[in-house]
Order: C-alpha cells, then sequence, then structure tokens
C-alpha cells in the first residue's frame, strides 16, 4: 500500500507523514508513504502520463519490459501551493485520467476550494485544523473504496492477437510455462506475454505470488500447507516457493481477517 502526501510545506507535511503511519486501519497493511513536493508530485504524474500513451504499444510483445510506475494507492493532496501557477485540483484532474483507482483526500486549510474539488475524483475532503479527528475517517473511507474497486477491476491482456478483459473474481490461478504466461480461471485459460512479475502487480490484493512461478486467488484456496496450496476449484495443487512462504501466510490470514 502506498500513500502519497502532496504539500509544499514541509513542517505540515511531515506531521500529515507521521500522523498517518498511526492510523490504526492502516496497521494490517505493508504501508509506505511517500511525501512530495507539488513539482515533485507533477513529474511523477507526467511519468505516468508517458507510460500510459506508451503502454498500448508494448501490450503483448515479449520485448524486455522496462520496469512499472509505482503509482499511489492514496494520495492526501493538499491544494494551495505558493508560488505555483497550478493547484492541489489541477494534479488531482491529471491524476484521475492515469490512476483511476487511486483515492485523493484533499487536506486544506482553506474552505474556499470545496466547490471546485467536486469537478475531480476523490473520496474526502478535509480542513487541516480538523485533521486529528477526520483524518483517519478518510483514509478508512478511501481503503474501503480502493479495495472495492482493485476486486472489480478487470485484468486487461493481449492473448493470441486480442484485447481481452478477464474478471479477477474469476481468475482460480496464473501459472508460468517457459516464456508464457498462462491464466486459468473458472471457464477457460488464456495464455499472454505479460511476465509473472507484471500481473502480479497489476492483480488485486485478493491475489499472491506463492511462487516463482505461480500467483493465485487467495479465496479458491481449501488447503494452505507448507510447501503446497490445494485449491478448491478447480482441484489443483500448487506448490509455495520457501521464498514466498511467510508472505503467502500472511496475505491468507489478512484476507479473511477482512471478510470476518
Amino acid at each position: 500500500m502506498i500513500i502519497a502526501i502532496c504539500d509544499d510545506e514541509h513542517k505540515e507535511c511531515a506531521k500529515v507523514r507521521d500522523y498517518v503511519k498511526n492510523i490504526p486501519q492502516l496497521a494490517e497493511y505493508d504501508v509506505q508513504v511517500d511525501t512530495y513536493e507539488p513539482d515533485d508530485f507533477e513529474k511523477m504524474i507526467t511519468r505516468l502520463e508517458e507510460a500510459d500513451e506508451q503502454g498500448s504499444d508494448n501490450k503483448g510483445s515479449s520485448a524486455e519490459e522496462k520496469p512499472e510506475i509505482e503509482k499511489p494507492d492514496i494520495v492526501i493532496m493538499d491544494i494551495e501551493f505558493a508560488g505555483k501557477d497550478y493547484d492541489g485540483i489541477a494534479l488531482t484532474k491529471r491524476l484521475n485520467c492515469v490512476s483511476e483507482k487511486t483515492q485523493v483526500i484533499y487536506l486544506t486549510h482553506i474552505l474556499e476550494f470545496a466547490p471546485e474539488v467536486y469537478d475531480t475524483d476523490h473520496c474526502y475532503f478535509v480542513m487541516k485544523n480538523n485533521m486529528e479527528v477526520m483524518l483517519a475517517k478518510a483514509v478508512e473511507k478511501a481503503l474501503n473504496i480502493y479495495k472495492a474497486f482493485e476486486d472489480q477491476t478487470p485484468l486487461e491482456i493481449m492473448s493470441e492477437g486480442h484485447k481481452l478483459f478477464i474478471s479477477q473474481n474469476d481468475i482460480c490461478f496464473v501459472e508460468k510455462k517457459q516464456r508464457q504466461t498462462i491464466i486459468h480461471t473458472v471457464t477457460d485459460n488464456y495464455s499472454c506475454y505479460d511476465s509473472i512479475s507484471s500481473l502480479d502487480k497489476r492483480l488485486s490484493g485478493s491475489m499472491v505470488r506463492c511462487h516463482g512461478g505461480y500467483i493465485v486467488n487467495l479465496a479458491r484456496i481449501a488447503y494452505l500447507g507448507g510447501d503446497r496450496i490445494i485449491l478448491d476449484e478447480p482441484k489443483q495443487e500448487i506448490p509455495v516457493g520457501k521464498t514466498y512462504k511467510e508472505q503467502t501466510k500472511k496475505a491468507y490470514l489478512k484476507y479473511w481477517m477482512r471478510r470476518m
């Protein structure tokens, strides 16, 4: 889970960062909190825009993949930036276009911006003087929206020259076979040339990489042992790699704790 904080005041940025790290709702996640000055955040958006433009040309290619730019899951955005010809609302509009799953929380000390934020996709508006009361609630809402969005987002791949959108709920497991990756669903199997690492980054938190060559849907695990997983549908045994054993166990426990 990546949380980005964008503010032009260093003290405010540090204060928000320290507060966010202690929000109880984030305790079950491995959270990375990044702070940005407005110009640095604007540069990140520009890189995402450039990657988005080039992405369609590279889909289905067997050429070596470039490292993907990690998109923040939640952004806490100040609005007014001193000495800039843009503000947090303008940055959020651009971010909405390249990272629709990212949940934006506005955090500002100026109430007059409130009507303008509704031109953007965001989940909460918090006044800085009320941060200690409202920011945790805003983050909790962002988490709930993000998790629902993530589980419903179809996986887009190129398979045998055709663009396909696969429901993540239908995926049972993903398997690496030589140069191809096979996506096994409840109804069919689909091959693509995306690396298993690339698919792992694009799949939701309901999936876990349990082996160098396998990703499994946590909802379909019937048995989790020390070195193997048995899926309930289809009935399939999947190996658990030594380096993935601990993260597989943690992911499985977290998945069911959220649903209790």
